[in-house]
């Protein structure tokens, strides 16, 4: 999954794009977008009959339970050295 704030920070210049990244990287954006994805999800599952897709639609479910928990106490997302950040070490 190629994440947008990655294909924005190449494509944008640093000064005008830093601000307007700034909007993608906080979990209140990302429980919405989860939550649109969960919701599309259980609707193709509900009209397909897929019980394969169940799975995927309780992960997703379980993501946006877990952003929204973070965004209420306030807690910004962890980065990853997998996903291009700096790693878990420099938060802790």
């Amino acid at each position: 999954m190629v994440k947008v704030t990655n294909i924005l920070t190449s494509v944008l210049s640093p000064a005008p794009g830093d601000n307007f990244l700034k909007k993608f990287q906080n979990s209140y954006f990302r429980t919405g977008a989860y939550l649109v994805f969960a919701v599309l999800m259980w609707i193709a599952v509900g009209a397909g009959h897929r019980t394969v897709q169940v799975v995927s639609a309780i992960l997703l479910t379980l993501g946006t339970i877990s952003y929204g928990i973070s965004a209420v106490r306030g807690q910004s997302p962890a980065s990853s050295a997998i996903t291009g950040g700096t790693g878990v070490s420099t938060i802790v």
